[in-house]
């Protein structure tokens, strides 16, 4: 099963951008930041709030450390502690913003702050309330761009929503969200992220992080992850996020440059040379190479994994999912039972997104005909 529902709340946080009028201590916060340096960050940023409390700025950017610090730097916050700060902190620049002038950079602010709320509610389960703030993201970021069509910044929050609406959510969830104006186009927002990248200020560093994701996970392009994350591996060494997205995209590259049949020529070594130390890297490329319609290396792949992995249950469930996508029905059921009954022992640290596979699984067998009887 594809782990859709991460990727969409990783991708959720990315629902704020920044605005034209950089200074140097802004930009000294941000590349703090990226280097997974968060303690000087924050110190930074403590001392700015200290100047200007009612500056919304500072506080929309200290709701965006809490969340990516715990990506850029291992052991940072856990994941609950991170969504209580981010939280925190976004509503208070929701207020502080709300207090002054429908400024071009209130409003910037505001959606900026209304993305990063819309991020924690969704990891929350919040899934309304999410929603409804990542309305609130749109419609300010909107506002920007008509009073300053020049403001670039505001174009990757939209680009966004633009993109995720349409190309992860499935058809319940997006007739949700065009209930409440949220309809997407893929092209816009790809578009939208490049002209970030090209033409943005403070944030332009993450719209490259978007494109690396988008590239990879959905628009089947590893040169351009590769090319990006290899000049942020050298402008951010101490990044973990961009260091294991190099790492990966590394080894993609070696993938399709020696064909799939490397993973069982080099199979004993794939943990130890090849940094494959668990199943979402494989996982991944095999999804990729099913969405080219490359069915026979994707079920190559997806059973090299599972020899890899074999206590996990989401490799069974993958496989099996390969098989259905290939018409094999009858080994399609035997590997989503397999992954049933691996689910039980699987790493109680899965134990959600397991609950989901779980989920997934007895409606899959239904559909075959097969049904789990408990």
């Amino acid at each position: 099963m594809r782990n859709i529902l991460f990727l969409l709340l990783l991708f959720g946080a990315f629902l704020y951008a920044c605005g034209q009028k950089i200074s140097e201590i802004d930009q000294k916060i941000i590349t703090l930041e990226f280097n997974g340096d968060w303690e000087r960050a924050d110190s930074l940023l403590n001392m700015e709030i200290s100047k200007n409390p009612q500056l919304a700025k500072y506080h929309m950017l200290k709701a965006h450390l809490y969340f990516y610090s715990r990506f850029f730097k291992a052991g940072a916050f856990s994941r609950d502690t991170s969504i209580a700060l981010v939280k925190l902190h976004a509503l208070k620049a929701i207020e502080v913003a709300e207090a002054g002038d429908e400024t071009p950079d209130n409003l910037f602010y505001l959606g900026s702050s209304y993305g990063l709320l819309s991020r924690v509610q969704i990891m929350n389960a919040e899934y309304w309330n999410g929603y409804w703030s990542a309305r609130s993201s749109r419609n300010y970021l909107e506002e920007v761009l008509d009073e300053d069509p020049g403001y670039t910044d505001a174009y990757l929050g939209l680009g966004v929503t633009e993109y995720y609406t349409d190309a992860v959510l499935g058809p319940w969830s997006y007739a949700g969200v065009w209930l409440i104006g949220l309809g997407g186009d893929r092209e816009t927002g790809l578009e939208y992220f490049n002209k970030v990248y090209a033409e943005g200020s403070l944030f332009k560093a993450e719209a490259g992080l978007v494109l690396i994701s988008v590239s990879r996970f959905f628009e089947n392009d590893n040169s351009t992850a590769f090319e990006i994350a290899g000049v942020y591996r050298e402008k951010y060494p101490n990044n973990a996020f961009v260091a294991n997205q190099y790492g990966q995209v590394k080894f993609m590259a070696l993938v399709d440059e020696r064909g799939v049949e490397f993973l069982e020529t080099e199979f004993d070594s794939l943990k130890t040379k090849h940094g494959v130390t668990n199943s979402f890297l494989l996982n991944t490329l095999g999804y990729s190479l099913v969405t080219q319609n490359r069915l026979d290396d994707a079920l190559f792949v997806f059973q090299q994994n599972l020899r890899l992995f074999p206590d996990v249950a989401n490799c069974y469930d993958s496989l099996a999912e390969c098989y259905l996508t290939r018409g094999d029905n009858e080994n399609a059921i035997k590997y989503y039972r397999l992954a049933y009954e691996k689910i039980d022992v699987d790493d109680p640290a899965n134990a959600a997104f397991n609950e989901r596979i779980k989920i997934s699984i007895k409606q899959n067998l239904e559909e075959l005909g097969a049904p789990i009887d408990n």
